[in-house]
């Protein structure tokens, strides 16, 4: 007998040291959700010392949380068969009960364990935990009410219990009852006052309940307890990240690197995005070729590299780590601007056209939101000289506009659809466009201009068809030449070239009219601008052996 009791606190005094190292490590996994972590510290544990079998019920409860019943009974046999006497093995029996949905034999066994326990908090609390994580069958999740009906119940023992007002702050928050919930974790606070967990599950209270200025001030609590508390540092962080305040992100990762005591290298990644967001590339870039050093598994810092190196100008190095990246990533894991920034960097790298239209049309194929590449697009077919397939590309840009096209982006397109040979509507096409521009400029004559040029591709060609219908129908332009004419003489030097061309026209326009002298004052500033001009000089030859009062006047 005295040996058997010497054991039991030999056990013990591990037990207490387990938990105030590592438990308490496990535990406040349990609180943030971080299922794998508490798995691996329980299980830790149970390596460490067989025989803690608070560590198997905590162990199963970490299983039931992640999903996994089978592993969760696993554990509970194993930490029965290490010692199938005392409360600890009857609250194991009544968890399997439990889990083998034997509700009444389960809820004896708890009783009894329960009434054994007498204040072994560790035992008594192990009961709530019961139903904080296992979800019956045919139910959505856990019986939380009865987890914190149990909780009370255990409170009521002993109302100073931090792992059971923390459980009991949990339980209420899942259920969405966040004013209790945030009351039990000050309570704990209380009862623990070195420790950040409990201001840190109370930031996650009030960050359900989108009060961010609470959320961010009970994060700063956890830390001004340990500046180097990883789970608050990263969660301020993280907040900062998801509601696009960048430079405050960016400020927040770099608190989180410089002193944070359990990092992952998620959290350089994640200040690596912030570095791009800011547009410090050259910091993004340095930071990135830092972690492939350390892990060059995480293929999305490839993607990351070849945008900073794109951003940074260094077109050779973005191409090479993009054609890199490119040949490791899954298809389904490419986005949209994968396919934009390829393109980009096979122009400025190769001044390849059409394999960079092609990434970019993959691009758009890929997320429609990119729709605004075909703006892009067409400027390369139009910088090339394509213009059909820039016509095409800038008729999808502005038809998707949500607001009004501007005056320059309707004229490009007019021009491509002015010059697009394939098409058979081309000018009724660019004079609808260049009519938009009029509208859009009136005091500006370059829309007037095409308008006359577009239209006056639309007239009878009178020098065939001299018949007295082709010649009323002749004048399509006069209109749009007439206006720039009035808006270009006023700087006859800068427009001279255009200005010869629209009078070309409006003095055969009035001559043919028999409009003698419209005919006559057109032709004086046409010989003004280009004195030996053919189309003036032999019209005038014609008008001066005109009879007297020849024409209409």
């Amino acid at each position: 007998m005295r040996g058997v009791l010497q054991l039991l606190f030999v056990t013990a005094l591990f037990h207490q040291s387990a938990i105030g190292q590592t438990h308490e490590q496990g535990f406040e996994a349990m609180m943030m959700e971080k299922w794998d972590k508490a798995i691996d510290v329980y299980s830790s544990l149970t390596k460490s010392n067989n025989a803690d079998q608070l560590a198997w019920l905590s162990l199963s409860n970490a299983w039931l949380a992640k999903g996994n019943k089978e592993k969760a009974l696993e554990a509970l046999n194993s930490g029965f068969n290490a010692n199938p006497e005392g409360v600890y093995a009857m609250m194991i029996n009544g968890r399997q009960l439990l889990l083998q949905n034997r509700t009444t034999e389960s809820d004896e066994q708890f009783q009894k364990a329960i009434k054994k326990a007498k204040k072994d908090m560790a035992a008594i609390r192990q009961h709530g935990e019961s139903y904080l994580f296992y979800t019956a069958p045919n139910d959505r999740k856990p019986n939380l009410s009865k987890a914190v009906d149990l909780f009370k119940q255990a409170i009521d023992i002993n109302p100073k219990d931090f792992e059971t007002l923390m459980n009991c702050g949990y339980a209420y928050r899942e259920q969405g009852n966040g004013g209790e919930a945030a009351r039990q974790f000050e309570y704990a606070s209380n009862f623990k006052p070195k420790s950040p967990l409990p201001f840190y599950m109370l930031g996650t209270v009030y960050k359900a309940g989108k009060l961010n200025d609470r959320f961010v001030q009970n994060m700063e609590s956890a830390i001004s307890l340990d500046n180097s508390y990883t789970p608050a540092l990263r969660a301020i962080a993280d907040h900062y990240y998801f509601t696009r305040k960048w430079e405050q992100a960016k400020e927040a990762y770099s608190t989180l690197l410089e002193k944070g005591a359990d990092l992952v290298i998620e959290d350089e990644m994640q200040y690596a995005n912030t570095l791009f967001l800011v547009k410090d590339y050259q910091a993004c870039t340095e930071m990135v070729e830092k972690i492939i050093a350390k892990d060059g598994s995480k293929n999305y810092l490839r993607r990351l590299l070849g945008y900073s190196y794109y951003e940074n100008g260094d077109y050779s190095k973005g191409q090479a780590i993009m054609d890199e990246y490119f040949k490791m990533v899954e298809p389904e894991k490419i986005v949209a601007s994968d396919y934009v920034y390829q393109g980009r960097l096979q122009l400025k790298a190769k001044q390849d056209t059409t394999t960079a239209i092609s990434y970019l049309r993959k691009a758009i194929n890929r997320d429609t939101a990119e729709w605004g590449l075909y703006q892009e697009i067409g400027n390369l077919y139009y910088t090339s000289k394509d213009y059909c397939n820039a016509a095409n590309c800038y008729g999808i840009w502005l038809d998707s506009l949500k607001t009004d096209a501007k005056a320059i982006d309707i004229y490009r397109l007019g021009i491509c659809q002015f010059y697009c040979k394939e098409d058979s509507l081309r000018y009724q096409n660019a004079l609808s466009s260049f009519e938009k521009v009029t509208q859009l400029m009136p005091n500006a004559g370059i829309g007037w201009l095409w308008a006359g040029k577009a239209a006056a591709r639309l007239d009878v060609d009178i020098t065939v068809d001299t018949s007295a219908a082709a010649v009323a129908s002749f004048g399509k332009a006069f209109p749009f030449f007439s206006k720039f004419v009035e808006i270009a003489k006023a700087d006859t030097a800068k427009n001279k070239k255009d200005l010869i061309t629209a009078l070309e026209y409006t003095v055969f326009y009035h001559f043919i009219r028999k409009e003698d002298e419209k005919a006559k004052e057109n032709i004086s500033l046409l010989l003004s601008l280009d004195p030996t001009n053919q189309t003036a000089t032999e019209l005038q030859s014609r008008l001066s052996t005109q009879p007297p009062g020849g024409g209409k006047g």
